[in-house]
């Protein structure tokens, strides 16, 4: 429904501004362009215009990001507070849910779950949105920066915590590191200076020795924490296969560490084997691992869809402008990427409309701020 409707009202402001629509329409080719190479490097012919759909889903939100800026209409709006009390409330009906239907945001991650509908029916968020909360924890903690009332920065510390709880309980491992990664790195953007972030990055540095020196320590814990941890099966096994990394012993053939690893290695192999154009005139799914969208996407399309993407982001970069807003995007863009290694996203509108679209609406002030070009 908020698709239907935003695509009307993109349609009535792109007809009033002649250059505007120039540029989406630009941009939305060669979006157009690399899903396209991408989906036929997969191998995906039989539902080509279903995959397609998912892709102009994922690229619309950038779209959306330059309408936004171009016109304005950003930061400290009711659209933004109105997403974000979408997303608490939504939070707190998945916490629930996952505690009266246990595994429930797992299920609806795999796909094929029979009660899916079911469970979506109780707002029970899954893939995309447990993965969107992680990339909102930067966001937030970002426009906290730009608080200066103690209460509201209270508050907004209380809604990380609220979504940190919520990604733990839905049993997703990956995200939780990625939530811890990504305060780690707002924390570092924080420092201005540049001796203490030499100081800063020396402290995780010693911490990282201290992981190496203490391994045998540390994989006793996860051990202990992995048993503690028992009743959350998903968490658990994770934990287990990090207690067999620090103890030396590798990851076990069952573990998700090294099936991830297998399928990562695959793209990386066919990467190196397909430079130029990639597999997508081979048509094989199989040379891919299937497991990490930006691998996947180079191993598919070659440098031809290196380019491309550099072309992309070098256009929607240079059309939201301004280093006020574009160093909105840089904890939660790291956070992407590393997402997008990990991961797949092309097929999630809610982690594409959180990265693109809530780092310009959690902007403060839309009435004097004028760092955007018309």
């Amino acid at each position: 429904m908020f698709l239907f409707v935003s695509v009307i009202l993109l349609g009535f402001q792109v007809l009033k501004d002649y250059k505007l629509t120039n540029d989406i329409i630009m941009i939305l080719f060669e979006c157009f362009i690399f899903s396209a190479l991408v989906i036929l490097s997969r191998g995906i012919t039989n539902n080509f215009f279903q995959w397609i759909i998912w892709f102009f889903e994922f690229w619309y939100s950038l779209v959306i990001s330059i309408v936004v800026v171009r016109t304005k209409a950003y930061s400290g709006s009711i659209l933004y507070y109105t997403l974000l009390f979408l997303l608490i409330f939504t939070t707190v009906t998945t916490i629930i849910g996952n505690q009266q239907y246990p595994y429930a945001s797992r299920k609806l991650a795999s796909g094929i779950v029979e009660d899916g509908a079911f469970l979506l029916s109780k707002n029970i968020g899954g893939y995309g949105f447990i993965y969107g909360l992680v990339l909102m924890v930067p966001c937030i903690l970002r426009r906290s920066k730009d608080i200066t009332n103690l209460f509201h920065k209270i508050l907004c510390y209380a809604i990380v915590g609220l979504f940190l709880f919520c990604v733990f309980i839905a049993q997703y491992m990956l995200a939780i590191l990625l939530i811890i990664a990504g305060i780690v790195f707002h924390l570092f953007s924080c420092i201005k200076r540049k001796s203490n972030k030499l100081m800063f990055a020396t402290i995780l540095m010693i911490i990282f020795l201290l992981f190496i020196l203490f391994s045998e320590v540390i994989a006793q814990g996860l051990l202990n924490l992995s048993k503690k941890l028992s009743e959350y099966d998903s968490i658990s096994d994770r934990i287990y296969s990090l207690y067999e990394l620090f103890s030396g012993n590798g990851f076990s053939e069952s573990s998700d560490a090294n099936s991830r690893m297998d399928l990562y290695v695959r793209s990386i192999k066919t990467m190196f084997s397909y430079p130029l154009i990639g597999t997508f005139l081979f048509n094989n799914e199989t040379l891919l691992g299937g497991h990490s969208d930006i691998l996947d996407s180079i191993a598919g399309t070659g440098i031809l869809g290196i380019i491309m993407i550099l072309a992309i982001y070098r256009k929607w970069k240079g059309m939201i402008v301004k280093r006020s807003i574009v160093n909105r995007f840089y904890v939660v863009a790291v956070v992407f990427v590393i997402l997008a290694l990990t991961n797949t996203i092309f097929s999630s509108f809610q982690i594409s409309f959180i990265m693109f679209l809530m780092p310009i609406l959690s902007m403060r002030d839309t009435r004097t701020n004028e760092d955007c070009r018309n």
